[in-house]
């Protein structure tokens, strides 16, 4: 399996595209699958089309151990939230697991070059932005549908300025 991951300046996501180079399938039905883990003491939810979101406002359980580290501090945040977003092209479906701590995964059928992507979205309060849950949660959506609708470019006319030069 191949991974190629693409982050860009000034966005609260990356993008990943996989590749499998290999595909055992190991039984009828096999299909792909992508998740996040659900966030404990979740205040915000949401999971729609193929996109997922979670969010807490009670971080007792992300507290940074760790004395320096520069992590989640307590009484300090008051938001963390995550986001997932698969491709419509993909025809996600929801699917909620309580394995592995809950989480919120996509089921979607085998592609023929055995390869799909996926966008994956992180804030929280002590971000320079998106530092809210409704605030969040609006970016990913909006996000969805430009990751959905990218800007596709199907002609291009070269013009080239004719200057005078009688006249220099």
């Amino acid at each position: 399996m191949e991974q190629f991951y693409t982050s860009n300046r000034n966005k609260n996501y990356y993008t990943c595209k996989v590749r499998f180079l290999s595909f055992m399938q190991q039984g009828e039905g096999v299909q792909f699958g992508c998740g996040i883990r659900r966030l404990e003491n979740e205040s915000l939810q949401y999971h729609k089309g193929g996109i997922a979101i979670t969010g807490t406002d009670d971080l007792g359980s992300y507290l940074t151990p760790n004395e320096g580290d520069p992590g989640l501090k307590e009484g300090v945040e008051e938001f963390l939230g995550i986001g997932l977003v698969e491709k419509d092209m993909y025809k996600p479906k929801f699917h909620f697991t309580e394995s592995m701590g809950e989480n919120y995964a996509f089921i979607m059928p085998l592609t023929d070059d055995l390869s799909y992507e996926f966008l994956a979205a992180g804030a929280w309060s002590e971000g320079a932005v998106l530092a809210s849950e409704k605030e969040f949660e609006k970016y990913v959506i909006d996000t969805a549908r430009e990751y959905n609708n990218p800007l596709v470019i199907d002609s291009l006319i070269v013009e080239h300025k004719i200057t005078d030069t009688k006249n220099e």
